[in-house]
């Protein structure tokens, strides 16, 4: 019965949608977005009449890494349905693919998006297609690139804003695209198993008791270097490690750490790329495929270990554990920890983790390209999880959520305020948790009663403290609850200047006599503005700064209103508190914390010296208190 009323779906799926056409690499092109682009393709045909236009040429060639960015096995191969049109630095090759998109009158083009490389050909066909009334699709696999800078997400934005709607596949990925469009829908279907890769024809030897497997592109973000620490610290335990992929940079100098470290007895480096099937060789040998990244959105090796049965080895960032059942379908750690991946290599070692295969199955098996492709169409995907597919943020928020900065910025709070003479808490509460990963750590210190509440739930932690959703600045607690309450960038947000005297009026309410309140906020006068990242933005009247934020499209309006150093002591002593600024003491304990020997010896240099940036520096600190009565 299900499977009659999804072939009826499709069907009146078919008869709506009309045509599609997908833009973007296919086979013979290497890598994991001509994978997925294939996948997707193959998809679509078998629900709807698509056109797939791909690249005659993709990359000039000083531009990829590898020797060739096409499968060298594949030959002359083409995909059926797929024409090769668009010369990625030939204009010209783009106006002929657009007379043959139009030839094909689509309903709908659908564009994947993975690199800023990408704007000027992907602008231009979109400013020549929204003419003739065709929905604009991004697909994005990253919608922050994994090296991403300030000028990348301002040409990235640009591109995007053509969008009528967007598909992506990751809880963070569909939060950062809100934050940049925040009226635009935004479907969610985790990256689907690739299972197009075949089943092993060849048994390669084992070498050790446990396998691992490091597999991809090696790039900096993806935490190799995590790893080989890691390795040095197994010397002597019974494992190896085969790193299999090409290098974007830096293979001499992990051939060097390796050697220095004495652990090549240890490590197989296979630094170039290998066909399908030796693919499927490295997979089927390994036990656990490891992927300890300092950063990502999402990643195509957790489907394609899952796709031959293998349980990972992960870190907590991105939309990673979207994917991984920790425990079941494998092991989740905190990024840059190779203590952590140490630990979680034990156990694997150790059996003292039993990965479970029906798990993986029960993965599998949601992730399909049957799915994705109907939330490109744009019809409900059969996929059902935790991840809301549909786009019902309705409060905007600017929630920084990896956890790397975050348990910093947790540290930095109690030796700050232990500086300034409060060394215990009792209960403390944090208004506009956010990710919830500054309430964890307070609650992982002894004897502490934990509280948190904001406007928003974007938590990626969730266990250890209380969690109340709020609609405005009013707190749901009695008078006087709380000993210590964290402000940490919100009361930029809440509102307007008597928003703002709200804010600091509830909080001195739930504090007790004598506690003390954490309050940071971003500098007016700071260069460039933190949320919007661009330059003198804070600087200019509402309705200048409105029109400065819509002309970049990172938004319709700037809805934050940061404070100057007067401005956030007045606001502060009016509504009771005597205050202690706190800034420049934050820069040290910033270094000790957080920094290498450059940054502590920069942040080490005498007060006197950043006296000369006081007027500028980026965020004001103050420590508060309520006085005792």
């Amino acid at each position: 019965m299900q499977q009659c009323e999804v072939v009826k779906s499709l069907s009146a799926g078919c008869e709506l949608i009309g045509r599609i056409v997908l833009i973007g690499p296919v086979l013979p092109y290497r890598g994991g977005i001509a994978q997925h682009t294939t996948m997707l393709h193959r998809a679509l045909r078998e629900q709807v009449e698509c056109l797939t236009v791909s690249f005659s040429r993709q990359y000039p060639r000083w531009l990829f890494p590898g020797k060739n960015d096409k499968d060298e096995n594949l030959g002359g191969y083409t995909e059926d349905g797929v024409e090769y049109l668009i010369d990625s630095i030939n204009p010209l090759s783009w106006a002929r693919a657009v007379k043959r998109i139009r030839a094909f009158a689509p309903h709908i083009v659908v564009f994947p998006w993975w690199h800023v490389y990408w704007a000027p050909c992907f602008a231009w066909l979109c400013k020549q297609l929204k003419r003739d009334n065709i929905e604009i699709v991004f697909l994005c696999h990253n919608a922050v690139e994994h090296e991403s800078a300030h000028w990348k997400r301002l040409i990235s934005n640009f591109v995007l804003s053509s969008a009528d709607r967007f598909v992506v596949h990751t809880s963070i990925d569909k939060e950062n695209l809100l934050k940049c469009f925040p009226n635009s829908p935004v479907g969610i279907h985790p990256l689907p198993i690739f299972d197009c890769f075949p089943q092993p024809i060849i048994k390669l030897p084992r070498r050790a008791s446990l396998e691992l497997l490091f597999f991809g592109f090696v790039r900096p973000y993806k935490g190799l270097d995590i790893l080989l620490e890691a390795m040095t610290l197994l010397k002597d335990e019974d494992v190896y490690l085969s790193i299999v992929g090409e290098f974007w940079n830096g293979e001499s100098e992990t051939h060097k750490y390796i050697t220095d470290n004495n652990i090549a007895n240890k490590i197989e480096m296979v630094a170039h790329y290998i066909p399908d099937d030796e693919v499927a060789a490295y997979f089927a040998r390994c036990d656990v495929v490891v992927l300890p990244y300092l950063s990502a959105t999402g990643s195509a090796v957790i489907p394609l270990a899952y796709h031959y049965g293998k349980p990972v080895i992960a870190t907590q960032v991105g939309g990673i554990p979207d994917v991984v059942v920790n425990g079941a379908t494998g092991t989740l750690i905190e990024p840059g920890s190779s203590p952590q991946l140490v630990m979680a290599i034990k156990n694997a070692l150790l059996g003292t983790v039993s990965y479970e295969i029906e798990e993986i199955n029960k993965i599998k098996s949601r992730l399909t390209w049957e799915g994705l492709a109907m939330a490109v169409i744009g019809m409900t995907s059969k996929y059902k999880s935790d991840i809301d597919q549909s786009n019902t943020a309705t409060v905007r928020t600017h929630a920084i959520l990896d956890i790397i900065s975050r348990e910093s910025k947790a540290k930095k709070i109690v030796a700050l305020v232990s500086h300034n003479g409060v060394s215990s808490f009792r209960k403390v509460l944090e208004v506009g948790t956010g990710s919830g990963l500054i309430a964890g750590y307070f609650s992982k210190l002894k004897n502490i009663e934990v509280y948190a509440v904001d406007v928003a739930d974007e938590r990626q932690i969730t266990e250890g403290f209380q969690f109340q959703q709020v609609q405005d600045t009013s707190l749901p607690f009695v008078d006087e609850m709380f000993d210590f309450v964290i402000s940490n960038h919100v009361v930029e947000h809440v509102g307007t200047a008597e928003d703002q005297t709200d804010h600091l009026r509830e909080i001195f309410r739930c504090l007790e006599p004598g506690g003390t309140l954490y309050f940071a906020v971003p500098n007016r006068w700071r260069l460039i503005e933190p949320h919007y990242k661009l330059p003198l933005l804070s600087w200019v009247p509402d309705k200048i700064a409105s029109t400065y934020v819509r002309l970049f499209k990172l938004g319709s309006h700037y809805d934050c209103k940061p404070l100057s150093r007067r401005e956030a002591l007045d606001l502060l002593t009016g509504n009771g508190f005597t205050c202690v600024d706190a800034t420049l003491d934050a820069i040290s304990i910033m270094g000790e914390i957080e920094g290498g020997w450059l940054t502590r010896y920069i942040t080490r240099l005498p007060k006197a010296f950043w006296h000369l940036f006081f007027v500028i520096m980026p965020t004001l600190i103050f420590v508060c208190r309520k006085p005792s009565i």
